[in-house]
């Protein structure tokens, strides 16, 4: 039933009972919470002295090269977060389990670009991967749930 009107004046049909899921804020807020491990492994990287008295520069220098890296991957992410749920959302199948199963997904070749080039075997190429994919599917997971709480809520 819509309700009469003024001339000029518009009324607001019923609202559905399901909340539609916003798709652009997520896809802002969530890398931030994706790049936090990589942003407090570089901060603590950086300022924590070393237990050694050998030269720490290089470490010093990856943790630097992570923080310059770090800005450069966010509007990355963030077009890939706000992909994933649109996607989702155009093909019926909005879950937070399709929405990790993505994530998941989008971290293999990820560790691999990041834990397969090893000049030193394939063992130490595959302790490479071994490191990377779960650190990688730890942050994923964190900016998929933030992305899940901000675009549906946690009522669903």
């Amino acid at each position: 039933m819509e309700a009469l009107a003024a001339p000029g004046r518009y009324v607001m049909p019923e609202q559905s009972m399901e909340r539609e899921p916003k798709i652009v804020l997520p896809s802002l807020v969530a890398p931030l919470a994706s790049l936090l491990v990589p942003a407090l492994l570089a901060i603590f990287t950086i300022l924590t002295d070393s237990a050694t008295q050998n030269d720490d520069a290089p470490v010093r220098a990856a943790g630097l090269l992570l923080i310059v890296v770090l800005p450069l991957t966010y509007p990355i992410l963030a077009l890939f977060m706000g992909a994933a749920g649109y996607i989702l959302k155009k093909v019926q199948k909005f879950t937070f389990k399709n929405l990790l199963i993505i994530y998941g997904i989008a971290c293999i070749p990820i560790a691999v670009g990041f834990g397969w080039p090893s000049p030193f075997g394939l063992k130490d190429q595959i302790i490479g991967l071994a490191i990377f994919f779960p650190l990688t599917l730890v942050c994923m997971t964190l900016g998929a749930v933030c992305w899940w709480f901000i675009a549906v809520g946690h009522n669903e």
